[in-house]
């Protein structure tokens, strides 16, 4: 059932380039339907093809690495480009063998990540299960990078980098624009709350909401799940990292005053869905940080 579940999520992955269809929820759903499971044997004949079929666990690049090579590239004048392959781990494995190969050295801190550098450029590919971003400040030197992994692997040429990791990505002349629009949309109507009013804050300044002893208890797993949803949405919506950060704090026994905060939360989301992340090449790449006084 878990390479079931493997399969059908590289058949979502695609898109709606195959087909306008419902994304079925439930495996035995996808599998009373002819097209997807038609869909499912031939991406399994292509694990097939490369010799890579058997069950392993996934290979993740950290979100914080993806972020921060989104900024370098843009800063530094990049064009992103993606290509999406097939059977995760298992590539992954014969990849990185294979990249290696031809000068490419891995990261030490993020092992899904590789640079080769040619005299004084550089070309850089980031792995997530089967997706591969990369980049080179020579156009030329990218697209010879994919042309010499698709000789090898049996893959497509996405084009270049809009949609990763749930992050929608806008490459202009002069910046990179990320937004979340689409994942919030689907946690606001996950969690009921698409026709609730907009709240102007994420927060309410005026009220001090703590340990709540005599408060009713709600139930953990969905004031769980609402954190966890938010969190994610934090990478690029950095008005609501405080906010879900004083509330992630009340997950063990949280009450229903915390629930109506982070209610509060998604309403807001739900009334400020086009915010957005500019990553402008107007920036520098001096790193800054700050600390409180003791």
């Amino acid at each position: 059932m878990e390479s079931i579940n493997v399969v059908i999520d590289d058949v979502i992955s695609e898109g709606e380039g195959v087909r306008n269809w419902i994304e079925p929820k439930k495996v035995e759903k996808a599998l009373r339907d002819e097209y997807w499971v038609n869909t499912m044997h031939e991406k399994i004949n292509q694990f097939e093809r490369n010799n890579v079929r058997y069950l392993v666990l996934k290979a993740s690049a950290r979100l914080e690495s993806i972020q921060i090579l989104l900024a370098v590239a843009y800063t530094l004048g990049f064009k992103l480009y993606q290509m999406n392959v097939q059977a995760p781990r298992a590539w992954y494995d014969r990849h990185t063998t294979y990249i290696i190969e031809r000068s490419f050295s891995r990261g030490g801190a993020n092992r899904t990540l590789f640079i080769r550098c040619i005299e004084e450029t550089i070309v850089i590919a980031q792995i997530y299960v089967d997706d591969i971003i990369f980049c080179s400040p020579i156009d030329l030197l990218a697209h010879e990078f994919a042309k010499y992994i698709k000789q090898e692997f049996e893959m497509s040429m996405v084009g270049k980098l809009s949609y990763f990791l749930g992050l929608q990505v806008k490459q202009i002349d002069d910046g990179l624009f990320i937004s979340q629009s689409k994942y919030a949309k689907n946690l606001i109507n996950r969690f009921g709350l698409d026709s609730k009013k907009h709240t102007k804050t994420p927060m309410n300044t005026s009220v001090n909401i703590g340990y709540d002893p005599i408060g009713r208890s709600v139930d953990p797993t969905l004031y769980r799940s609402m954190i966890g949803s938010l969190l994610y949405l934090t990478t690029s919506r950095l008005d609501i990292a405080f906010s879900v950060g004083v509330y992630a704090r009340f997950q063990v026994d949280p009450k229903e005053s915390h629930l109506s905060t982070v209610r509060r939360i998604v309403r807001y989301v739900n009334g400020t869905l086009d915010h957005r992340i500019l990553y402008s090449r107007d920036s520098n790449l001096d790193l800054v940080s700050y600390s409180d006084a003791d």
